[in-house]
């Protein structure tokens, strides 16, 4: 396998997306991005209470780059000095608060279908939620979005989730970012709230037997996915990327 960090990123054509075809697996290389370690930046984070928001929103925290972090969630934080967190409700966002520009927005948003309890109110938290943040977002001037999505996100695939994750990456390709990523776990590996079912049998499973898989179907640590989003976003390589499971590994 080749070096990440060997090869310039390759950027996701966006008429991909357009068409509804899933783009190509892209590698980010962070020599090639726009670094931005001279002065320290604002971040907007959504869905900071579920197990990788949680690990996104201790590393900004904890990021020397930070100055400060704007969480919209659902459930009160604990309080820290760089932290700004807000209770909203996603069907009423107030569209005219200064918090919206920011340096780059990171969305770890999501739900389960047993949780959501139906196919229309899944959608809305994992497709409507995300992309109506990213418009509000991108109109008051936010230039990098950054999505936690799902392997085998595809706006074709027959399969409900996938397709939900794909329509989401191809909708958000379109507003407009000067950097979009995508990044797509396969199972992640951390201390839920909750497990949805067969999910516990399935983490200790590949925690067992992982080394034996190809990198592609191993578990991704929830830090690791955490990691990558951040990385992301304090590092904006321009155009649209995605980040593999396999580089989550």
């Amino acid at each position: 396998m080749r070096d990440a960090g060997r090869e310039p990123p390759r950027r996701c054509p966006p008429a991909a997306w357009a068409a509804g075809r899933p783009p190509s697996i892209r590698t980010r290389d962070t020599r090639y991005a726009i670094r931005i370690e001279a002065f320290t930046m604002k971040l907007l984070l959504v869905g900071s209470t579920g197990l990788v928001g949680r690990h996104v929103l201790e590393l900004a925290l904890a990021d020397p780059r930070v100055d400060g972090v704007t969480a919209l969630a659902r459930r009160a934080l604990p309080a820290h000095p760089k932290l700004h967190a807000l209770r909203v409700d996603f069907d009423r966002l107030p569209e005219d608060a200064p918090w919206w520009r920011a340096d780059a927005a990171i969305c770890t948003l999501g739900t389960t279908m047993r949780a959501a309890g139906s196919r229309p109110a899944f959608r809305r938290v994992d497709h409507d939620y995300p992309l109506e943040v990213a418009r509000i977002a991108r109109r008051h001037g936010t230039p990098t979005y950054v999505l936690n999505s799902a392997l085998g996100a595809d706006p074709s695939s027959r399969f409900f989730y996938n397709r939900v994750k794909g329509e989401l990456e191809r909708d958000l390709a379109g507003l407009g970012f000067a950097s979009f990523t995508a990044v797509r776990p396969g199972l992640i590996g951390g201390q839920r709230d909750a497990f949805r079912a067969g999910e516990r049998a399935a983490v200790l499973a590949l925690t067992l037997f992982g080394p034996l898989l190809p990198r592609g179907w191993r578990l991704n640590p929830a830090q690791r996915i955490a990691g990558a989003l951040l990385d992301a976003a304090l590092n904006p390589a321009p155009g649209l990327h995605v980040v593999a499971s396999d580089q989550l590994v």
